[in-house]
């Protein structure tokens, strides 16, 4: 095989790779790891302090491939996360796996028993 029939081929297959979520490469994570990642994330950017002023003000996706939104305190991260996603391919173009969306009400930040607090949707 010709040096540049090899070199095609083998962009080929990493960009197929890469692109059907295969293993992480040129330092990328994979699809799977991403999705980790912002599942893990997302507790850390549910923290809040309870009393403040205008806490749980930011919305994110409830999930990495959902179309609904939660409210959370700081999205940073998950949004990071999320665009590298997207970029990646890694988000379908309809969330399927994910209850449909629903109005809980005005978030707020709720007292935690071992301290500090949590975003969430008080009753």
């Amino acid at each position: 095989m010709r040096p540049n029939r090899l070199l095609l081929l083998i962009g080929l297959v990493v960009s197929l790779a890469t692109a059907c979520g295969g293993g992480a490469i040129g330092g990328q994570q994979t699809c799977q790891q991403l999705t980790n990642a912002y599942s893990n994330a997302y507790p850390a950017a549910l923290a809040c302090v309870p009393g403040a002023a205008n806490q749980c003000q930011q919305f994110v996706k409830s999930g990495p491939n959902c179309d609904c939104e939660g409210a959370v305190e700081d999205p940073t991260e998950l949004d990071a996360i999320r665009a590298q996603m997207i970029a990646q391919g890694c988000v379908p173009q309809k969330a399927s796996a994910c209850p449909p969306c629903a109005y809980l009400g005005p978030p707020g930040c709720v007292a935690n028993d071992g301290g500090g607090g949590t975003c969430t949707y008080p009753l």
